[in-house]
């Protein structure tokens, strides 16, 4: 019972990338296309590329220490720590998003929820 438990959680995990990726280029079309994404349950990290428009190469982002909760029946994301490879998006997540607390929109949380 427990290989078919895993077997379950590792296909719902797959799918939900591909619906996370889905969505998150769909938000994204218009700044460029989010071309990898791994997630870590375990560890609370998340890794991603994206190929803006514009830029020569892709921007790789990390993201340590995120929470997904529900909070007077919305679900937020709270990002930790963001490190990526251009400097100004590192500075950005800092002052925008680091220990803040995002609304998501119901369909995201549902996607979120089944990878993260």
């Amino acid at each position: 019972m427990a290989l078919i438990s895993s077997i379950a959680k590792s296909f719902n995990r797959l799918t939900g990338f591909r619906v996370a990726r889905a969505y998150i280029n769909h938000q994204l079309q218009r700044y460029g296309e989010m071309t990898t994404l791994k997630i870590d349950p375990a560890s609370k990290t998340m890794e991603f590329e994206v190929m803006l428009k514009g830029e020569t190469s892709p921007i790789r982002v990390n993201v340590s220490g995120y929470e997904l909760k529900t909070v007077a029946g919305e679900t937020v994301l709270r990002v930790g720590e963001v490190t990526a490879s251009r400097e100004w998006i590192a500075v950005l997540s800092e002052e925008f998003l680091k220990d803040r607390t995002i609304p998501l929109p119901e369909k995201a949380a549902k996607m979120l929820k089944l990878v993260l």
